[in-house]
Protein backbone atom coordinates (compact mmCIF):
# COMPACT_ATOMS: atom_id res chain seq x y z
CA UNK A 1 0.00 0.00 0.00
CA UNK A 2 1.45 3.48 -1.03
CA UNK A 3 1.97 5.82 1.56
CA UNK A 4 -0.55 8.50 1.92
CA UNK A 5 -0.39 11.90 0.25
CA UNK A 6 0.73 14.61 2.94
CA UNK A 7 -1.55 18.09 2.80
CA UNK A 8 0.58 21.06 2.25
CA UNK A 9 -0.31 24.42 2.22
CA UNK A 10 -2.34 26.38 -0.31
CA UNK A 11 -1.93 30.23 -1.07
CA UNK A 12 -5.79 30.48 -0.64
CA UNK A 13 -5.85 29.49 3.23
CA UNK A 14 -4.04 33.33 3.95
CA UNK A 15 -7.45 35.00 2.24
CA UNK A 16 -9.96 32.45 3.43
CA UNK A 17 -8.52 32.10 6.86
CA UNK A 18 -7.64 35.82 8.63
CA UNK A 19 -4.11 35.48 10.11
CA UNK A 20 -2.97 32.66 8.57
CA UNK A 21 0.19 32.49 6.28
CA UNK A 22 2.82 30.00 4.99
CA UNK A 23 4.44 27.93 7.70
CA UNK A 24 8.25 27.16 7.94
CA UNK A 25 7.47 24.53 5.24
CA UNK A 26 5.09 23.44 2.75
CA UNK A 27 3.46 21.29 5.42
CA UNK A 28 2.64 23.99 8.22
CA UNK A 29 0.52 27.32 8.30
CA UNK A 30 1.90 30.09 10.59
CA UNK A 31 -0.71 31.82 13.00
CA UNK A 32 0.18 35.31 13.31
CA UNK A 33 -1.68 36.15 16.62
CA UNK A 34 -0.98 32.98 18.52
CA UNK A 35 2.94 32.68 16.78
CA UNK A 36 2.25 29.15 15.89
CA UNK A 37 2.78 26.48 13.62
CA UNK A 38 -0.06 24.61 12.69
CA UNK A 39 0.58 21.04 10.83
CA UNK A 40 -1.41 20.90 7.56
CA UNK A 41 -0.04 16.90 7.04
CA UNK A 42 -2.94 14.71 8.53
CA UNK A 43 -6.07 16.71 8.61
CA UNK A 44 -5.19 19.41 5.76
CA UNK A 45 -6.97 23.14 6.18
CA UNK A 46 -9.30 21.70 9.10
CA UNK A 47 -6.23 21.87 11.09
CA UNK A 48 -6.50 25.52 10.70
CA UNK A 49 -10.16 25.73 11.51
CA UNK A 50 -9.62 23.77 14.49
CA UNK A 51 -6.89 25.58 15.89
CA UNK A 52 -8.92 29.04 15.36
CA UNK A 53 -11.61 27.23 17.70
CA UNK A 54 -9.02 27.11 20.75
CA UNK A 55 -9.46 29.53 23.47
CA UNK A 56 -5.86 30.71 22.79
CA UNK A 57 -6.63 31.90 19.31
CA UNK A 58 -9.95 33.67 20.19
CA UNK A 59 -8.18 35.66 22.77
CA UNK A 60 -5.23 36.35 20.74
CA UNK A 61 -7.21 37.27 17.95
CA UNK A 62 -9.22 39.53 20.06
CA UNK A 63 -6.85 41.01 21.38
CA UNK A 64 -5.56 42.32 18.02
CA UNK A 65 -8.61 42.70 16.52
CA UNK A 66 -8.36 39.95 13.39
Amino acid sequence: MPPKRKSEYKPEYSKKFQGIRKGKDTFHAHCIPCNDEISLTSIGKHAITLHQKTSKHIQNARVINI
